[in-house]
């Protein structure tokens, strides 16, 4: 019975890890849905299947109860560490669109034609302009309104609007893309104090949240089994599940923080 309750809460825990973000929902929704990417192994699929295997092979319900709630613990660290990867790529791109802007605007200020500006400023940027790069001059608004669906090109939306007001009413594009600019290097520069003041706390939290390891690995040195009790008897299992639970919710605690610095428009980004 615990080993199938065990295996079903990792399995839940798997479930909520993988699910999509909002962002690639709304982009398949709006997308042309013809082509589908291949399938890849998920990166939680291996340590599930093997907590799943070792909690059903071991006899002792405490060991397992303890082993279910290491697995668990860990999915919930990689999923924080997955969403920090995503809140710094997305800062990566916010960047990389303010140098793409002032590119354009500034081969528009030399007399290039506007599409020919935008090919150009993308031509040594990440894959994420791809849409951009092979979209034909009436498509070019609709791609930078996809490539805005990217994590941290929430700004191209406005670029969009921009190139269709100028294409309308005959607007001066690099003036407002000048604008543009200097808005998107604020929230570049918004991105890099978040990141400067949350470091510490980001760096302490992490050290308290795994210094009780170090601690197993001295009493193991010192002849002594801190594991075999934590692992062995209900009282350590306790012990062993009420800190990893306190260590999950410090680390949770703090990238709610940060996430709280970011704005509520990009707190998940």
């Amino acid at each position: 019975m615990t080993a199938i309750l065990g295996s079903s809460l990792a399995a839940a825990m798997a479930v909520w890890l993988r699910r999509p973000d909002d962002w690639i929902v709304v982009r398949h929704r709006l997308g042309p849905g013809d082509a589908q990417d291949p399938w890849t192994p998920p990166t939680w699929l291996v340590p599930v299947a093997a907590t799943c295997v070792v909690v059903v092979a071991v006899p002792s319900a405490a060991t397992q109860i303890a082993l279910v709630a290491i697995a668990l613990a860990a999915l919930f660290v990689l999923k924080l560490h997955r969403r920090a990867r995503r809140r710094a790529g997305a800062a990566d791109f916010r960047a990389e669109v303010g140098r793409v802007i002032r590119s354009a605007s500034a081969d528009l200020r030399a007399g290039v034609d506007p599409v020919a500006a935008l090919h150009a400023a993308t031509s040594d940027a990440s894959t994420g302009w791809g849409p951009v790069r092979a979209a034909a001059p009436t498509d070019v608004r609709t791609a930078l309104q996809e490539v805005a669906l990217t994590p941290g090109g929430e700004s191209l939306a406005d670029v969009s609007a921009a190139w269709h007001l100028a294409e309308q009413a005959g607007a001066p594009l690099a003036v407002i893309f000048d604008r543009m600019v200097e808005s998107i290097q604020a929230e570049v520069e918004l991105d890099r104090e978040v990141g400067v003041e949350a470091g510490p706390a980001r760096a302490t939290a992490r050290l308290m949240a795994f210094l009780p390891v170090f601690g197993l690995g001295l009493g193991m040195l010192l002849g002594v089994n801190p594991v075999a009790v934590l692992l062995g008897s209900g009282l350590g299992v306790a012990c062993l599940a009420g800190g990893l639970t306190l260590a999950c919710c410090g680390l949770w605690w703090i990238e709610r923080i940060v996430s709280a610095l970011d704005g509520p428009g990009r707190a998940d980004a």
